[in-house]
């Protein structure tokens, strides 16, 4: 069933593709119904409330070098500020108007230690799209603030490119004292939501078409490669065509592995959630009895499991996501001196956070709003091998079960997975 706004109902969270269909739909209300400029702030109000964010701020150009801007509208903690003028060196803002985007869930104060304002409001992360058409020259830019870690989906993201977009159209089109066409805003917006439905098809059938037109020619290069290997041992007296074909069986089972990782991530997307009462604890030690009993490693590692954590989550895709940070925990202290893994539980603030910890080689926190992008990998060396998918699974469970979750490290000393889950999961 569509929306009336055109939106097909992803596959995603429904709970989070209502509050999109809500904030659009907000969006078309506004145009016409309102006189300039209680459209603006109506919208910076409604994206505030959209994010939970603390700052929400739209910027415009004050000089045609575009090196200056000047906010026109800063609601900042349910009230708005007085506008100010700032430069654009060393700020995210920059980044923006260079990559058309720029979204740092979290530590923006580590790749903008110049920006001053950063610093000064504590803000933690940052996300900003440019007023106007993607990839056009507008007047300005859209970002959002917070003073906590702000981890969106592409579907929240889409948002603020909607929001970007009508804003600068109001901009370009309207007088004081006019409205709107009403009717070509609601086809816009009708138009943004049948592309993003689009997208959301386009994608299930691309998994499609790499799950049944690519395992077969899969299966035959691994099975041949390996009938190979049997066959000429004798023949091959300095190995050169064996390890050719080692290389090709290997290369075989890694696509493979693709393929199967991409199926569960299409599963913890689009499954139903079945919430009951988990004891975490229990189920991590099955996780980790599963791991030793794989022979996936070489290398013992102890674990330390506080006892008795309780959530209530869905187990199935819960165990998933444990499997996937326990295998990442054993792979990356194999070179470590006495490798541990720990799940405990701690209090931040009003929160309750549950962390899954490792002495191994870490990451660098330079690269951590990366970390859970699908494909991408941290680590490039051989001996650390892996699909890129793991933690972009870990992810959509979290946000499925309506919670949060970030990593910290530092470089050779281990990392920390934490994540939160809401006292009443949507």
């Amino acid at each position: 069933m569509k929306s009336n706004l055109g939106i097909d109902p992803p596959t995603g969270d429904p709970a989070e593709h209502t509050r999109t269909q809500e904030a659009l739909s907000r969006l078309a209300q506004r145009v016409s119904a309102q006189l300039d400029p209680e459209f603006y702030r109506n919208c910076v109000r409604d994206l505030a409330a959209y994010y939970g964010a603390r700052i929400v701020a739209i910027s415009l150009f004050v000089d045609t070098a575009r090196t200056r801007m000047r906010t026109f509208l800063c609601w900042q903690d349910g009230e708005f500020q007085e506008n100010v003028e700032y430069s654009l060196s060393g700020t995210p803002c920059q980044t923006v108007l260079d990559a058309r985007q720029q979204y740092v869930p979290e530590k923006v104060q580590g790749l903008y230690p110049l920006d001053e304002y950063l610093a000064a409001k504590d803000i933690e992360s940052y996300f900003g799209v440019p007023l106007g058409e993607p990839y056009s020259n507008g007047p300005g830019l859209i970002s959002i603030l917070d003073i906590k870690p702000m981890h969106l989906s592409m579907e929240q993201q889409s948002v603020l490119r909607v929001y970007a977009t009508r804003i600068a159209r109001e901009m370009a089109w309207k007088r004081p004292g006019e409205q709107s066409n009403q009717e070509a805003l609601e086809q816009e917006i009708a138009q943004l939501g049948t592309d993003l439905g689009v997208a959301y098809r386009e994608l299930n059938g691309i998994y499609d078409v790499i799950n049944h037109d690519l395992r077969a020619p899969l299966r035959s290069v691994c099975g041949f490669s390996a009938a190979v290997l049997e066959e000429i041992r004798e023949l091959d007296q300095d190995g050169l065509v064996a390890d050719y074909c080692h290389r090709i069986h290997k290369a075989g089972q890694r696509m493979q592995q693709q393929i199967d990782d991409l199926g569960h991530l299409r599963s913890m997307s689009s499954t139903e959630i079945m919430l009951s009462p988990v004891n975490l604890s229990r189920l991590m030690e099955e996780v980790v009895t599963s791991m030793r009993e794989s022979w996936r490693y070489e290398h013992e590692v102890h674990c330390d499991i506080e006892a008795d954590l309780r959530i209530l989550a869905d187990r199935y895709m819960f165990k998933e996501m444990l499997m996937q940070l326990v295998d990442n925990a054993w792979k990356f202290t194999a070179r470590v001196d006495n490798p541990r893994v720990r799940l405990y539980r701690e209090v931040q603030g009003s929160e309750t956070v549950f962390v899954i910890e490792d002495n191994g080689i870490g990451f660098d926190m330079r690269y951590a709003n990366k970390l859970f992008t699908l494909f991408h990998k941290l680590h490039h060396d051989v001996g650390f091998e892996g699909s890129g998918i793991g933690l972009a699974l870990v992810q959509r469970v979290i946000r499925r079960h309506g919670g949060k979750i970030w990593a910290e490290s530092i470089l050779g000393q281990g990392s920390r997975f934490c994540f939160t889950l809401p006292e009443e999961p949507a």
